[in-house]
């Protein structure tokens, strides 16, 4: 298409001796009404080299000590107008900025490309969300106290020249290509938001480069008769002393370009809009001399500095362009930086405020917010999201291209399990459609990581998903290109996000399975059905959001004493590690694992592995357990024995009523009557004859630890034995591992069901708590299961994936006192729940009223029904600072979990201080669980949420 232009750019003499002659209109450029005597005076004494460098302002991609040399040797050579500094840190910036301008002898422009924060200039700071994902954002407030905190950036960090406001538009008709830094495609709207950037940077003393310039219409061959509406948005700003316009690269495609007069962008500017500013370009996809035959000022380069600029100066030497166009535009550039107060002596950045501005704008807290804020549900037929059925839902994660998701598949598994299908690309560049076959019947993820649909191109993968989804319920998340979403049937639910980051690729799970919000809305008009401005944002919150102390008023900071102390227990040896999980206003705000499987420095524990939760297995199994059953009107608190499970008539334990084993004021002894099996001399299992063998036969057919079995007549035998205790006849408090193995037994019998069955079934299945479990070897291997003590006698080994718990073991590792194993972030949506008065998930697991009974402290004992409750004398394990409604339980293997309603919180540490030795008491003797729980206790109210006005 340019194949005529340089035989047209001789004929027309282009520059040849004096620019064309131009009307002069009124000048709506600020800088033009600046002084021209400084300006004259050094194009006067500068060499064709020093000219040159006006025009060029550079930007390096590398921010190595190479790229700083470079830059250096150019300003001291003069031959550089300005500088575009990205990817340095803020210091280095600082430092190289202030180094330059000293150095330099006419100073340089320092420019800034960015829209919404400087944030994202330099790579030690926190990112923000781009323009669109801020477009998003449905708070003007919020939206404006970003412009103001972008703005303070730049007049205190040196920069005199930005490339804002955006004057660009989305508009869904125009492409389908999207550009993420353009803001909202209402046009009231981006003439406001211009109006207000453009006004604020020309009071601060800034150029200002609007962008970008695209609506040339070509004169000759223009059949549109309205050219007005066409440039209001480029007169508006002119009118709001915008310095000049950032020009489209694709503007230069244009056919007609070799029969367009020279300086034709220039004079088309200057009488439709009345324009005499800047013009400026980035030199990476068009030949200078099409720039300069356009009429642009300033060249930005990214690369290849040195044969640019050699390429300008042989064209002036060779007369191609005459250095007379070269001063003229030298001229309107030094006239720029006299107006900028640059011909005087420039002050060094102020390094303390800089990097105060930069720390105290917004914190990472708060960029986290905005980047959650602009989270969009476009679409969720029949209320769809959030899901509500997760366990034995086949999740199918299907992603479409190059992106991994880590983040979005890890938030997802937190929720529920999945499979993973790569779509992958075809031979000719687009994607292949899906497999109906292998997905039917599943419950369908669709993840668009930074994928641009064609709809040609990828017709086959669309018409597949749409096809899809009139058999199943295809819901799609698309992070990137929000036009994608028009490709698609309303029967899809629909999400947006504009960025991908962990962040963004976190809070789309955490939506799905709802524990948190779309709080945005749409910046642009996909369709009459998705306008702008849309956005579903009254999803419920069903489920625990995953998020930071900050959200519910704690500085983070003040939990990193947890740290200390676990990291101080693991070396005074008070435990091998831990896993330590805190949870307030139904949002998980610490969960991080410490130490290794053993002191031997073996494993690091990872916050999926199992720990034997000991006798936490009381409250998170066997009394919800019950108090199912009493919703359900199976149990009445008040029923004795007798009346619930097959018990002789002549046993002493027939009458103890259901409450009396919930608050161990049943009288029974504290140890169930195992003793002759486990003080056994003869234990090991060698000669068969006896209860145990460690070779698995059908009369040995239970498995007590790693090659010992128990022949199960033996089981029977250990019942007839806790039938046949004598209760003490005073039923005062006696804390009573017999009291809950009866417990069991009531469930069982009352449920038809075994007790691993009867929790699966009603709590932890429909929970979708897949690492919470009896007998954790029958489906985890060894290494995701943390050991305990090494026994001397008895079993006689490493208990590695078997219970601790001798008489839970004996019971085959279902127990009502003990036998269940988890890790925390399996047991914090059981606790969760209760907090909830029984509800979780969208589901209802247990009554209000239930939840309420068994909680609070029975009268006449320190104990709830089942759970263990803060008392005024305090416990070992729990913070002083609970409040007197708190209740939980603790474990023998150093586990605890306590749960305050009044202030919404739930603290959860697991351990395994046993390992290898029983005896170790260090934990308990340190106090480590209440100091850690003390802690958060401490922590409340130390980030109070304080307004953020805009600057005036």
């Amino acid at each position: 298409m340019f194949k005529y232009f340089v035989v047209i750019l001789v004929a027309v003499g282009l520059f040849a001796c004096t620019t064309p002659e131009v009307k002069q209109e009124t000048v709506h450029a600020p800088f033009l009404t600046g002084d021209l005597t400084w300006a004259d005076s050094l194009v006067f004494s500068m060499s064709l080299e020093q000219k040159i460098g006006q025009l060029l302002i550079y930007q390096p991609k590398q921010t190595d000590s190479l790229s700083k040399a470079e830059i250096f040797q150019l300003v001291n050579q003069q031959k550089l107008g300005g500088l575009v500094l990205e990817g340095f840190q803020l210091y280095e910036y600082i430092e190289l900025i202030d180094s330059l301008q000293s150095l330099s002898r006419i100073p340089l422009f320092n420019g800034s490309r960015q829209q919404v924060s400087l944030n994202n200039q330099f790579s030690d700071l926190s990112s923000f969300p781009s323009a669109a994902s801020i477009s998003a954002i449905a708070d003007d407030t919020l939206r404006q106290l970003i412009t103001d905190n972008y703005l303070e950036q730049l007049n205190n960090l040196g920069f005199n020249l930005c490339f804002t406001p955006s004057l660009n538009s989305n508009e869904s008709s125009n492409t389908f290509d999207f550009d993420y830094d353009t803001f909202e495609s209402d046009s009231t709207t981006i003439l406001e938001r211009s109006a207000i950037m453009l006004q604020a940077i020309k009071d601060q003393n800034m150029l200002s480069f609007a962008g970008d310039f695209k609506e040339f219409v070509d004169r000759t061959q223009d059949t549109i008769t309205d050219r007005n509406s066409l440039l209001f948005k480029y007169h508006y700003a002119i009118q709001n002393g915008v310095a000049g316009f950032l020009v489209d690269p694709e503007l230069f495609d244009i056919d007609t370009l070799a029969l367009l007069p020279p300086y034709f962008l220039k004079q088309y500017l200057r009488e439709e809009v009345d324009f005499d500013g800047l013009l400026i370009a980035d030199w990476d996809n068009a030949p200078f001399s099409h720039l300069a035959y356009a009429g642009i000022d300033l060249f930005v380069i990214r690369d290849s500095f040195a044969n640019r600029f050699g390429e300008i100066k042989k064209m002036v030497e060779t007369g191609t362009i005459s250095e007379t166009a070269i001063n003229d535009k030298v001229r309107k550039i030094l006239q720029a930086k006299s107006w900028l107060g640059l011909d005087t002596l420039q002050a060094k950045v102020d390094q303390s405020l800089a990097f105060d501005i930069m720390s105290n704008g917004f914190d990472g807290f708060e960029i986290r917010q905005l980047f959650e804020k602009g989270l969009t549900l476009v679409n969720n037929p029949d209320g769809r999201i959030p899901f509500v059925q997760t366990y034995r839902a086949p999740f199918r994660v299907i992603n479409v291209g190059d992106e991994e998701l880590e983040s979005f598949q890890q938030y997802f598994s937190k929720y529920a399990s999945y499979s993973l299908i790569n779509q992958s690309l075809t031979a000719t560049g687009s994607y292949e459609p899906l497999n109906q076959k292998r997905l039917s019947g599943a419950k369908i993820i669709l993840t668009l990581s930074n994928v641009d649909l064609d709809a040609q191109k990828d017709s086959a993968l669309i018409q597949s998903i749409n096809q899809l989804a009139t058999k199943e319920a295809v819901n799609l998340v698309n992070f990137g290109n929000p036009k994608n979403l028009i490709h698609f049937d309303t029967t899809i639910a629909m999400v947006q996000q504009y960025d991908l980051n962990p962040l963004t690729e976190s809070f789309a799970a955490q939506l799905l399975f709802g524990g948190m919000q779309a709080p945005g809305k749409l910046p642009l008009t996909l369709s009459d059905r998705y306008p702008y401005g849309h956005g579903i944002h009254d999803t419920p919150i069903t489920r625990l959001k995953y998020t930071v102390p900050e959200e519910v008023g704690i500085a983070a900071y003040q939990l990193v004493g947890i740290d200390a102390l676990a990291r101080k227990a693991i070396r005074d040896k008070a435990t091998p590690g831990c896993q330590v999980l805190v949870a307030k206003d139904g949002k998980v705000i610490y969960s991080k694992s410490f130490g290794q499987h053993n002191f031997d420095k073996g494993r690091l524990v990872q916050q999926s592995d199992l720990y034997d939760l000991a006798s936490i297995t009381k409250v998170a199994s066997t009394t919800l357990g019950i108090m199912k059953l009493y919703d359900q009107k199976k149990v009445q608190l008040k029923q004795p024995l007798k009346s619930l499970i097959a018990i002789d008539e002549d046993s002493r334990i027939k009458n103890i009523k259901i409450k009396d084993l919930l608050t161990h004021k049943s009288g029974l002894q504290s140890n169930m009557p195992i003793a002759r099996y486990i003080l056994d001399k003869d234990s090991t299992g060698v000669s068969c004859t006896g209860p145990f063998c460690n070779v698995k036969r059908p009369d040995y057919n239970i498995a007590v630890a790693d090659s010992f079995y128990m022949n199960p007549k033996y089981q029977d035998s250990i019942w007839q034995e806790v039938f046949a205790i004598k209760p003490y006849k005073r039923k005062r408090y006696r804390y009573s591992d017999v009291n809950f193995n009866l417990l069991m037994k009531v469930i069982e019998e009352r449920s038809d069901k075994s007790l691993d069955m009867f929790m699966k079934r009603y709590f932890y299945q429909p929970l979708n708590l897949d690492r919470l479990t009896y007998t954790p070897t029958k489906y985890f291997k060894k290494r995701e299961i943390i050991p305990t003590v090494k026994e001397e006698r008895f079993r006689n080994q490493k208990l590695h994936g078997y219970v601790h718990d001798e008489s839970a073991a004996l019971l085959g590792g279902v127990a009502g006192n003990a036998g269940l194993f988890g890790n925390a972030e399996s047991l914090i949506p059981l606790f969760q729940m209760l907090l909830n008065e029984g509800e979780y998930g969208g589901r209802s697991f247990l009554q209000p009223k239930t939840v309420d009974l068994f909680t609070k402290q029975q009268r006449n004992t320190k104990r709830a029904l089942g759970f263990d409750v803060k008392t005024k004398s305090g416990t070992n394990a729990c913070a002083p600072e609970a409040s007197a409604k708190t209740y939980g339980h603790t474990g023998f293997t150093g586990t605890c979990v306590w749960v305050d309603p009044e202030t919404d919180l739930v603290f959860i540490f697991l351990a395994n201080r046993i390992n290898p030795d029983v005896k170790n008491r260090k934990l308990f003797k340190d106090k480590v669980r209440s100091r850690m729980h003390s802690l958060v206790y401490e922590a409340l109210n130390t980030y109070p949420e304080v307004p953020m006005e805009p600057t005036e």
